[in-house]
């Protein structure tokens, strides 16, 4: 069962992968179109989505952080709560906002894979080489898309 488990796990972060790499050259055009349609609203649409979802997500948790203890829930808001300010206040653009909630649910999914590992910390490293990797590649593919440009700083 830990197999399959794995091997699921590993499966669905490299379609992941793939999906962020074959939709590199749409994105822009379907972010542009929504902020056509929703004008200065289409930010304030974003931000209630995303704190709904993660708010769904932290309660669809609840069980399990539950189960290890009180810090680890009070981690888990701690989080939340960092990732609604970063998401809200500190980026401007919808494009930085999809970036960090796409590289976000990388970082999820790759320490998903990399959990079983003997050190936790180890695990933490593999999870952050393979989000650095996914990120530089994913900014060297738009070096050679017409409508995207490459910056080694969105890494």
């Amino acid at each position: 069962m830990k197999f399959i488990r794995k091997i699921r796990d590993i499966s669905l972060l490299l379609l992941y992968v793939y999906l962020i790499y074959s939709t590199l050259s749409v994105t822009p055009v379907w972010s542009d179109n929504l902020e056509n349609i929703f004008g200065p609203l289409f930010s304030k649409i974003l931000n209630l989505f995303i704190i709904t979802v993660g708010s769904a997500l932290s309660i669809i948790c609840y069980k399990n952080i539950k189960r290890k203890g009180m810090m680890a829930f009070l981690a888990l808001i701690v989080i939340f709560l960092i990732y609604a300010a970063l998401i809200v206040y500190l980026t401007p653009t919808i494009a930085e906002k999809a970036h960090l909630l796409e590289y976000g649910l990388l970082s999820y999914m790759a320490l998903r894979v990399f959990k079983d590992m003997r050190s936790r910390d180890l695990a933490y490293v593999y999870t952050i080489a393979m989000v650095l990797i996914v990120g530089y590649i994913d900014e060297f593919i738009q070096k050679f898309l017409p409508n995207r440009f490459y910056d080694i700083n969105d890494v």
